[in-house]
């Protein structure tokens, strides 16, 4: 009986000891980070593709992404602002040119980087999807990576792209 309580015992501090890891393995993207490179296969880069500036903030429940990019080229700073529950509930809203915008967010096992999920669809007919992004971040060596793809559903074009970025 001793045996089996000390067995029970072990397994639970074991149990406790691997959950504890994996928590602190996961990565915290948290930061002001500023565009340094991007780079895009032949023929599927998109010029404004990729913001120029992404502040994040992530907490155990949600990450925060504040996403500037200069859509024309003209200096404007065009600013989305995104809060998405890390449990991968959707979140619905409008985006800059009154389109619905689903998002979600999910870790990948080793929690190490973060997929966000991105579709653009008509408000009158939500079956009908627009644009579909999805981002994948995770830290290499202190920098920021942002690995893009988007689809245009109807045009059929198709963006890649790999930025990193500094944190600032």
């Amino acid at each position: 009986m001793i045996f089996f309580k000390s067995f029970i015992i072990l397994i639970l501090i074991l149990v406790c000891f691997f959950v504890s890891i994996r928590i602190q393995a996961q990565v915290d993207l948290s930061g002001n980070w500023l565009l340094r490179r991007i780079e895009a296969p032949p023929g599927k880069f998109y010029g404004n593709g990729c913001p120029k500036q992404i502040k994040t903030d992530q907490s155990a429940e949600f990450v925060t992404f504040e996403k500037i990019t200069d859509l024309n080229g003209d200096g404007r700073d065009f600013i989305v602002r995104e809060k998405l529950p890390l449990d991968g509930r959707r979140v619905e809203s409008l985006s800059g040119r009154r389109k619905q915008k689903v998002m979600s967010v999910s870790w990948n096992q080793e929690r190490t980087i973060l997929t966000e999920f991105i579709f653009v669809r008509e408000p009158s007919d939500t079956a009908r999807r627009l644009t579909s992004t999805i981002d994948q971040f995770h830290i290499d060596q202190g920098l920021l990576i942002l690995e893009r793809k988007t689809k245009n559903y109807v045009t059929g074009d198709e963006w890649e792209s790999r930025a990193t970025y500094v944190r600032q």
